[in-house]
């Protein structure tokens, strides 16, 4: 559906005027006199992609490395349609051209992203690791923790697990366990799915008048 696609860097003409970036302009194809369309697929998925050679991770069940596949899946598909604007064997309209495209994107992905959550030791009341800087303070300042009822500070960074919120620990109970500053690693799925489409119209009058619309 893309006849050229011209960037326009600098020097421009007075037409690509207010803007201090670059111009790209893509022309649309046109209809031709024939009906053509055009179909076209792009997939990966882990049926196709090669696996790294550097993809390997222990297997708990087999206790040797196996090999890891690309995760990402991803599917690009639709087609063209030209030719005269009217219904085949009924009618044309004369001088009068289409082109119609449409794509559709399938993308699933797993992409990396981290947290930081309550350590073990912290589950238990313990937030010494805060009173001063260290690997395990994730704040890298130190910060003696206060009573929110009561504004005192609590002695040695700790908190009688007793006194926490119920609704709290049951959350807490869904968090990952960690150790150290509670830095956790996890993969967040990615989902995409959009389609895209692109119309022309031409009508020509004259060999010197021509009109289009897309």
């Amino acid at each position: 559906s893309v006849a050229e696609i011209h960037v326009e860097m600098g020097n421009y003409n007075a037409e690509y005027g207010q803007s201090s970036g670059g111009v790209v302009n893509i022309i649309i194809r046109s209809g031709q006199e024939k009906y053509h369309g055009v179909l076209f697929e792009y997939l990966r998925n882990g049926y196709f992609n090669a696996a790294s050679p550097f993809g390997y991770v222990q297997s708990c069940v087999t206790c040797v490395p196996v090999k890891t596949v690309d995760p990402l899946k991803r599917n690009q598909f639709g087609g063209t349609f030209s030719g005269p604007l009217g219904i085949p064997h009924l009618f044309k309209a004369a001088n009068t051209f289409f082109m119609f495209g449409y794509q559709k994107s399938i993308l699933r992905d797993n992409t990396m992203s981290n947290a930081f959550v309550p350590t073990d030791a912290e589950r238990g009341g313990d937030f010494s690791a805060l009173l001063t800087v260290n690997p395990d303070n994730p704040i890298g300042s130190a910060e003696k923790l206060k009573n929110p009822v009561t504004g005192a500070k609590y002695a040695n960074g700790y908190i009688d697990p007793s006194t926490f919120d119920p609704a709290a620990v049951a959350l807490s109970q869904d968090l990952p366990h960690a150790t150290g500053n509670g830095r956790t690693f996890y993969q967040v799925p990615l989902k995409e799915d959009f389609g895209e489409y692109v119309a022309r119209v031409d009508h020509t009058f004259s060999p010197k008048e021509q009109m289009f619309a897309h």
